[in-house]
C-alpha cells in the first residue's frame, strides 16, 4: 500500500482474521473495509472462508486476484465449523502479524484510521494487550438499530459444602419496580410462540430502532442503582456477620466493568489489594463472573492467606445477594 514505510510482507505488523460463511451479501463491505485502511505498516488479510454454498469464495477470488499480497483466503472441501473443528483457533495459527485485527465476513469497518489508531495506542503503551472500540448495528433498512455491547459467553459448576468455614449468612434482595431497566419487551417468556410484529424493527421513544425480543437496558437507571445499592449491601453483610471493613481481607463482586467496579471500590474505601479485578481477562460473564474470579484466584494462590472473602452480586430484576466466607 503506498502509505506503508515498511514493504516488508513477511512480516505484516497486524494480521487481519476474518472468518466468511455464506456472506455473499456483506463480503465486500467487509474486504473494502480492511483495503481502506491507511497505515504506515503492512498488514495481511486472513479469510477463512469455510465451504459457504452461496458466491462467497466467487466474490473473495476475485479480491484475492487482484490483492494477492495483501487478501490471502483459506479455502476448505468440507465446512469445518460443522466438523467442530477450531477455524478461529487454526486461522490465528497462520498468522505472521505482531497483533491481530479480528472481523467477520457479515461486518465492516467504516474508518480508514482503525488500525493505525490502535497499533500506535498499543506501541504507546506497552501494559495494554489489547483494545476495543464501540460499534453499531445496522438493520436492513440502513438504519443504526443498536449500540453493540458485549457479554462474555461462560458457565460454571459450582459445588457448595460445610468445609473450613464459620458460619456465614445470605444478604438477598429485589426491586421489581425497577424490573424495566433491563428486560426484553416480548410477552412470551417461552410459553407460547412470538407473535411475528415482536420481530419488526420499530423506532422506540428513546430514539432507537430495535424489536420487542432484543434487550434494552437503561444505563443511568443501572447505574444509579449499582452505586445505591450495593454499599448497601455490603453493610448489611457485615452487620450479619459481625464484621467492619478493616476485617475483610479481598473483596469479590460481580464484574460488571472497569468503571462501576472502581466506582465501587473508591467509594467503600477499599484498597487495591483487597479488591479483586478480573474484568480484563473475562469480560462480563454476568452470574458466571464471580465463581470464575474465585476459581482463578484459586489457582493463583492469591486466596489462600485471605480469612475473610465478600462476594457480592448485582443486576437483572433489578436484584443483589451477598455473602461472607470464613476461614476457621
Amino acid at each position: 500500500m503506498s502509505t506503508w514505510k515498511n514493504q516488508d510482507l513477511e512480516h505484516p505488523m497486524v494480521s487481519v482474521v476474518c472468518l466468511t460463511y455464506n456472506h455473499e451479501k456483506y463480503i465486500k463491505d467487509a474486504l473494502n473495509g480492511f483495503l481502506i485502511q491507511e497505515t504506515d505498516f503492512p498488514f495481511e488479510v486472513l479469510v477463512n472462508e469455510d465451504t459457504s454454498t452461496d458466491d462467497t469464495a466467487i466474490i473473495l477470488k476475485e479480491y484475492e486476484k487482484k490483492y494477492q499480497n495483501i487478501i490471502k483466503p483459506i479455502y476448505h472441501t468440507v465446512n469445518e465449523y460443522s466438523q467442530d473443528i477450531d477455524v478461529f483457533g487454526n486461522t490465528v495459527k497462520r498468522t505472521k502479524g505482531k497483533y491481530i485485527a479480528i472481523c467477520e465476513g457479515d461486518d465492516f469497518w467504516i474508518d480508514k484510521n482503525k488500525l493505525q489508531m490502535q497499533v500506535d495506542f498499543l506501541e504507546k503503551n506497552l501494559e495494554y494487550s489489547m483494545c476495543c472500540h464501540n460499534a453499531q448495528v445496522v438493520n436492513e433498512l440502513n438504519k443504526i438499530s443498536t449500540i453493540c455491547f458485549y457479554i462474555g459467553d461462560a458457565g460454571t459448576a459450582t459445588i457448595i459444602d460445610k468445609g473450613s468455614f464459620a458460619e456465614s449468612f445470605f444478604e438477598l434482595g429485589t426491586d421489581g419496580r425497577r424490573n424495566s431497566s433491563i428486560r426484553i419487551n416480548a410477552k412470551n417468556g417461552g410459553r407460547t410462540p412470538l407473535p411475528a410484529k415482536s420481530l419488526n424493527e420499530i423506532l422506540q421513544k428513546d430514539r432507537n430502532i430495535r424489536s420487542d425480543v432484543q434487550m434494552f437496558m437503561d444505563g443511568a437507571s443501572i447505574f444509579s442503582f449499582t452505586l445505591k445499592q450495593v454499599p448497601k449491601l455490603v453493610k448489611n453483610v457485615l452487620e450479619r456477620n459481625q464484621k467492619q471493613m478493616d476485617d475483610i481481607d479481598y473483596f469479590v463482586f460481580y464484574q460488571a466493568n472497569v468503571y462501576i467496579l472502581e466506582y465501587l471500590r473508591k467509594k467503600l474505601k477499599v484498597e487495591n489489594e483487597r479488591f479483586a479485578y478480573f474484568i480484563e481477562d473475562i469480560g462480563n460473564t454476568v452470574s458466571n463472573s464471580i465463581p470464575i474470579v474465585l476459581s482463578e484466584k484459586l489457582k493463583d494462590e492469591t486466596l489462600y492467606t485471605k480469612k475473610h472473602i465478600l462476594l457480592a452480586g448485582f443486576g437483572v430484576g433489578l436484584s443483589w445477594s451477598g455473602c461472607m466466607l470464613e476461614k476457621i
